[in-house]
């Protein structure tokens, strides 16, 4: 008798929990290391969508002290050796949601990037497009509020310039010349990256869609003559006998801050579950607006971090559909982001309550990974209303 299950493979295994998400639009989803797989279950052997996952550089969230990095909260970022980030959460957004009329898919990666993809409008490419990084949204927003942190105060914070490779230069800590120069080169010829690491003092990574509404150039980014420059720099040994020139300390324009600091920031900026919302549909008389006008439909996407915060992203249905090549911008705002736990959220789900167009509800379930499980509610209209950040417009209801 024929099996009537069909083994499809892949690259690699799934390894989190939340690794394979089903659209509306019959599409499934498998995150398997670096990669994300979409198969269509109607032709399980047919074409696939292919979603690559590249290592990003760090934000330039600021420099710490040598002796810093060996703090307890520093030790997974300095022991952090992951060759290429992998694919942590997926989930689909409601139908209509993408330019085409289908579904864009969130995917959250291991290095805490959340990012939205559409489907080609080509059929015959396989890889899907980036629409929008979310992840660089909320470092922009994080430092023009200088990551105001109730937990950290803002007067910790040093201005003082930063030398060589981003660490703050202490009379203490110095050597002798012949005690540089052996720890500039050792016996491969591979300059010590342990002792010369940088601090997160990189470029951005690459920019988003054009598609995107109201998107400029990149703000408070550190780079070097347009292109990226690695903390750890492999050189040549070298052969002759004649000295080298000797390079001038580079300068890091990055503010000096604590251990807590950068581990507080860097949390913030560590996305680690992503869920979309159900479809929201507002009355023209709460909206101000003609009901067919698409800023009255649209969607939430929650994105829970190690912070324990959650950040909430309002995403508008496009006001019109193609098959080809869109330039209809996607309209996405950051309307509130949540204390919801004090430690890790590691799952979240959304739920409609009301589904009466004057006045919808929705139901927010978080998780955390010190147990805590607890249970928020948010009123449609103040989606559409909501202008301070600090302040989500989601409630406790139970805990």
């Amino acid at each position: 008798m024929a099996s009537r299950f069909q083994a499809v493979t892949l690259v690699d295994s799934p390894s989190y929990p939340n690794s394979i998400a089903w659209s509306d639009e019959n599409l499934i989803a498998v995150a398997s290391g670096h990669l994300v797989t979409i198969l269509n279950p109607a032709l399980p052997f047919g074409p696939r969508g292919l979603i690559s996952i590249n290592r990003s550089e760090p934000y330039p969230i600021g420099a710490v002290k040598r002796e810093d990095l060996a703090s307890g909260c520093l030790l997974p970022t300095t022991l952090n050796r992951d060759p290429r980030p992998s694919v942590r959460s997926v989930s689909w957004s409601n139908l209509g949601m993408a330019p085409n009329s289908g579904c864009f898919l969130a995917v959250c990666t291991t290095e805490g990037r959340v990012k939205l993809y559409r489907p080609p409008f080509c059929d015959f490419c396989a890889e899907w497009i980036e629409v929008l990084d979310l992840t660089d949204r909320l470092y922009d927003y994080l430092a023009s509020i200088s990551f105001e942190d109730p937990d950290i105060p803002a007067s910790e914070i040093s201005n003082e310039p930063v030398t060589n490779h981003g660490y703050v230069d202490d009379p203490t800590d110095s050597v002798s010349v012949e005690e540089q120069k052996r720890r500039k080169v050792n016996n491969f010829g591979v300059r010590n990256a342990g002792l010369e690491t940088s601090c997160d003092q990189i470029s951005r990574g690459p920019s988003p869609s054009p598609e995107l509404e109201g998107q400029g150039p990149p703000k408070g980014r550190c780079t070097k003559s347009g292109g990226r420059k690695s903390s750890h720099q492999i050189v040549p040994a070298t052969r002759g006998r004649g000295r080298s020139a000797k390079k001038p300390p580079e300068v890091c324009s990055l503010p000096l801050i604590t251990a807590d600091q950068y581990a507080s920031r860097s949390a913030m900026l560590s996305s680690l579950v992503v869920a979309w919302s159900p479809l929201l549909k507002l009355s023209s008389r709460i909206c101000g607006a003609p009901e067919i006008n698409s800023s009255i439909c649209f969607s939430l996407l929650a994105v829970g971090s190690k912070s324990g915060k959650i950040s909430f992203w309002r995403i508008n249905v496009p006001e019109y559909y193609s098959i080809e090549q869109s330039l209809a911008p996607t309209r996405v705002e950051l309307i509130g982001i949540l204390k919801a736990h004090s430690s890790w959220v590691t799952a979240i789900s959304c739920a409609l309550l009301a589904s009466d167009s004057s006045s919808p509800q929705v139901l927010l379930a978080t998780g955390s990974s010190d147990g805590s499980v607890r249970i928020w509610i948010g009123h449609g209209e103040e989606f559409l209303k909501s202008t301070e950040v600090n302040n989500a417009p989601f409630y406790p209801l139970k805990e």
